[in-house]
């Protein structure tokens, strides 16, 4: 009889530390929404987490270490600007062009500087209206063979857009 009560103690031990391993592995990842509604993929044993964007899971590296730095020409090159739509109406509050961006790069995108020509609607009196020019610089995050589509705020009512082109980018080079 105490053998029989002692292999089932121990069957039931056993069950019970395969069951808690079960329980660790399944949840060994948690999905985590920042404040400015970015998800996160974060693995628990490990540490390790992956910014989800899409249908892409993009590994985060503590950004301490690394330092945003402007990409290269070449780099700049391989961010390719697609349609340019101004707003017809205010997007939250503000007058906006959209900007189509593909990012053909390894690097993690997370500001851009965009250089708009534009004149100002003085009303119908002003035959020649002057060009005039200026950068914007927004934060936007564009991930490595990722498209979006990037808001620029122009913020002026009276302002009709003429170009918009990209002039600079800054971001995190990929790991080696």
């Amino acid at each position: 009889m105490k053998k029989t009560i002692i292999i089932v103690m121990v069957l039931v031990c056993v069950t019970c530390v395969i069951l808690f391993g079960m329980h660790l592995h399944a949840n060994r990842y948690c999905f985590v929404v920042s404040a400015d509604g970015q998800a996160y993929e974060v693995d628990r044993r490990t540490g390790k987490s992956w910014r989800l964007w899409g249908g892409q899971k993009i590994p985060q590296t503590n950004k301490m270490t690394r330092a945003k730095s402007k990409l290269p020409s070449e780099e700049l090159a391989k961010l390719k600007q697609g349609t340019v739509k101004m707003s017809p109406e205010p997007f939250a509050g503000k007058h906006t062009v959209f900007v189509d961006l593909h990012n053909s790069s390894l690097w993690q995108v997370e500001e851009l500087v965009f250089g708009i020509t534009y004149v100002k609607d003085a009303g119908r009196d002003l035959k020649d209206p002057q060009k005039q020019s200026r950068d914007i610089r927004i934060r936007a995050f564009l991930a490595p063979y990722g498209s979006a589509k990037v808001p620029v705020e122009i913020g002026d009512p009276s302002i009709r857009v003429l170009s918009c082109d990209l002039k600079a980018a800054f971001g995190y080079p990929p790991e080696d």
